[in-house]
């Protein structure tokens, strides 16, 4: 999420989009609702607080759990922020940093977004060869918050079919007493950085952090053991560097 963001720093949103030209003149939700309320805007909005967004904030992109003090620095953050306006905690747990997030952490967030009537909605820590054990971590938390929780892009892929009926089995099992859902889109492409297909270590960390990772000869043996195998005709590319001005291909004519 764009908020809050005390720093003002926007480098952590480079992997999704060019920030150079944008000033970020707000910190809290507030301010930054504040700033759209200015703008004429086609369409409704409203924002939840990406929890990445604020354990960054606080922490930077360090692995490791959080201090006594940090925690409570952030839960106080996430209850300003949702008296703001916000709608509920996000948190993607599929790629870094919200994949090394331990689970006692996000429990105790939801005590707040509990508090406030919030909405969670979470991205799986894994949907491949883990997805319904996935699932299953997500269940177990709308069963110990009661929070009206949604799992974001629920849907079956290529290979991994057994475990997408697995998990909707396990949804179906809670739902007539949990206020859990999941949404999923009806196409069969997916729109991602296409840093998120290094292994999640080689992802980890700022932009220019993972670019040396690319730019070191030991790295890069290390990703080219650790990678999975992708089809070169399956990935389009859709948007390059301006300097590049080429149109869209896959990744195997790019490499060409």
């Amino acid at each position: 999420s764009l908020a809050p963001l005390f720093s003002g720093d926007l480098s952590l949103f480079k992997l999704w989009a060019d920030t150079k030209h944008v000033s970020s003149n707000w910190r809290s939700v507030k301010e930054f609702l504040t700033v759209l309320a200015k703008k004429k805007l086609g369409v409704n909005f409203g924002t939840f607080v990406g929890y990445s967004t604020l354990r960054q904030e606080i922490m930077g992109s360090d692995r490791r759990d959080l201090t006594h003090n940090e925690t409570n620095t952030i839960k106080t953050l996430l209850r300003t922020a949702l008296q703001d306006g916000a709608l509920g905690l996000s948190l993607g747990l599929g790629q870094a940093p919200g994949k090394y997030i331990p689970h006692h952490e996000i429990a105790l967030m939801l005590e707040e977004v509990h508090a406030k009537y919030g909405v969670f909605s979470v991205q799986l820590r894994n949907d491949a060869e883990k997805g319904s054990e996935s699932v299953r971590e997500i269940i177990r938390l709308a069963q110990a918050t009661k929070i009206k929780t949604i799992i974001s892009h629920l849907r079956p892929l290529i290979g991994f079919e057994n475990e997408f009926v697995k998990a909707i089995k396990a949804i179906d099992l809670v739902s007539k007493r949990l206020p859990l859902y999941f949404d999923s889109y009806p196409f069969n492409t997916s729109l991602i950085p296409i840093v998120s297909l290094l292994p999640s270590w080689a992802h980890h960390g700022t932009p220019d952090e993972i670019l040396a990772h690319l730019n070191h000869e030991a790295g890069v043996e290390r990703i080219l053991k650790d990678i999975p195998h992708y089809g070169a005709r399956d990935i389009v590319l859709l948007r390059f560097d301006k300097a590049l001005h080429a149109p869209i291909m896959t990744i195997g004519e790019f490499a060409e």
